[in-house]
């Protein structure tokens, strides 16, 4: 039986098995059926591929692929990418959810707006299951998009990965995900993608109906190593677009190096690093930035942050004010 698929979802899996099966139910219960999904085993050490296996024999709507190694979520989504046989592309994780009617919402506004390249969707978050959070958190689009490059390159993230559905001759023209990246690949992806004449329409009013887990419990790796690999990745992100984008552009770029400041700072004071590890990042950071003044502002700020125990309000907004980032 040859099913006609317009959208290919693609979930790179590691090590997932105590989320993936929801994840599956939830895109097998939509109302749209125009769909194949794309299952990309990373390698994992519990029983992810079983499930894959499971439920690739019951449904012919279901491939799949079990890589024998760990290669990295990017390398993953773009195996998928070149196994898929849909018009539209949707990257997905492998432990978010989806309301039955998403699908079929989201094609009624692409077919009304067909002239562009993606298109972006409200998204919700959630812990343990759809609703157990506040709305405040949810990642609303936009409504100006005048300016969605900077704040990309200031890591004020507008979207994410699962809100946008791509069309496969864009996402292909630029290569998919870089696979270099271990951390901020959807960043790196949409910074990339706009910087290269992608054509976003983004709706602001959609209805909320991809939900993305934020849950500590999603996580794969250690404290230490996440947030070592993600330093790693902010530094690597600051380099590759700083030669591609204005001087105005390259003042914004810091934003991505203060960001990872704040954020591994945090960690530290909630014991989820060492004092010693955020010493040995954050120096990293500071070395990379090739602003000598933004260098001296966030060296201020750093010195700030080692002298004092706790949390300062207002600290980050006073230096997001002297670098110019707002």
């Amino acid at each position: 039986m040859n099913l006609k698929s317009e959208l290919s979802i693609i979930i790179p899996c590691y090590n997932k098995v105590e989320f993936l099966q929801e994840t599956i139910d939830h895109i097998q219960g939509q109302s749209f059926k125009l769909w194949e999904l794309i299952l990309i085993d990373d390698g994992s050490t519990d029983n992810t591929a079983a499930i894959i296996q499971k439920n690739a024999n019951q449904s012919e709507r279901i491939k799949y692929v079990l890589n024998t190694e760990n290669k990295g979520a990017n390398h993953c989504r773009n195996q998928g990418l070149s196994m898929a046989s849909g018009k539209y592309i949707l990257f997905f994780d492998a432990d978010d959810l989806i309301l039955n009617d998403c699908f079929q919402n989201h094609f009624n506004q692409i077919k009304s707006n067909q002239n562009f390249d993606a298109w972006v969707f409200n998204m919700g978050v959630f812990n343990e299951e759809i609703g157990d959070t506040s709305q405040k958190y949810f990642w609303k689009v936009p409504e100006k998009t005048d300016y969605i490059v900077e704040k990309f390159l200031m890591h004020q993230i507008p979207w994410g990965t699962p809100q946008v559905i791509w069309s496969k001759e864009a996402i292909t023209r630029i290569q998919g995900f870089n696979t270099e990246f271990s951390r901020l690949q959807d960043v790196e992806l949409h910074t990339r993608a706009l910087l290269s004449g992608i054509n976003f329409k983004t709706f602001p009013n959609s209805k909320y109906g991809t939900f993305y887990r934020i849950s500590d419990k999603r996580m794969t790796v250690s404290y230490p190593t996440f947030y070592s690999e993600f330093v790693a990745s902010c530094i690597k992100f600051y380099q590759t677009f700083y030669a591609e984008v204005s001087t105005h552009q390259r003042n914004l770029l810091v934003g991505t190096i203060f960001e990872a400041l704040t954020i591994i700072s945090y960690q530290k004071k909630t014991n989820k690093i060492s004092n010693e590890l955020f010493k040995e990042l954050s120096l990293s950071l500071l070395n990379n930035i090739h602003d000598p003044q933004c260098k001296r502002i966030i060296n201020n700020y750093l010195q700030i942050e080692r002298a004092i125990p706790f949390y300062v309000k207002g600290l980050k907004f006073y230096f997001k004010r002297k670098l110019k980032l707002h």
